[in-house]
């Protein structure tokens, strides 16, 4: 018997990559459902993500997960860390980069969470850290849709271009040679 899980999110990107990490599951249903979820304003993505599960898992009554990431830039203390999404669509790109017109220091780093709550409500979490360095202009998205404009403006460890410039093989590639997506593995092993 297929046991169903409802990843939660409206991210076409998001979708995707769960399908691809779901596509050799046995017994696991996957499906997804946007809705319209409470975004509280915590500094941890960790937290906003244990917040908005638990909104799921209350509305849904079965076993459910999301995902959230942070983008946090070293030399400006871990700003935006959590705020990521809400500077993204209030400064975005030309804001960061006019932040960080004249900085030296450069490096920042992706946090993804994913936070599943199976059918007795019981939590889990698994988190990943992506470092990367930031560009000093925006770039043009060529390998179809990026999951944030971000994308554009950000190069991971590991390469010289942004990852709006990679193409899916080589953005793969540096996943799997990085290990960078190990949250999604260690769900996938809590799973099994």
């Amino acid at each position: 018997m297929q046991k169903e899980i409802v990843f939660i999110t409206g991210n076409k990107g998001k979708i995707e990559t769960a399908e691809k990490y779901f596509s050799n599951v046995q017994n696991i249903k996957l499906s997804h459902l946007s809705m319209d979820l409470i975004e509280p304003q915590f500094d941890s993505v960790l937290e906003v993500a244990k917040y908005k599960a638990k909104q799921a898992f209350d509305i849904v009554k079965k076993p459910v997960f999301v995902c959230d990431a942070g983008f946090s830039i070293e030399v400006l203390d871990g700003f935006p860390g959590a705020y990521a999404k809400y500077f993204n669509d209030t400064i975005g790109n030309d804001g960061y980069l006019r932040l960080m017109k004249d900085k030296e220091n450069r490096n920042c780093y992706y946090t993804t969470t994913i936070v599943y709550i199976d059918e007795n409500g019981k939590e889990y979490s698994f988190e990943s850290h992506i470092n990367g360095k930031m560009a000093k202009e925006e770039t043009k998205i060529i390998n179809g849709e990026a999951w944030s404009d971000l994308w554009k403006i950000t190069i991971l460890e590991g390469s010289d271009k942004t990852i709006a410039e990679m193409s899916e093989e080589e953005l793969t590639a540096l996943r799997d040679k990085r290990g960078s997506d190990i949250c999604w593995v260690e769900f996938l092993t809590h799973l099994k």
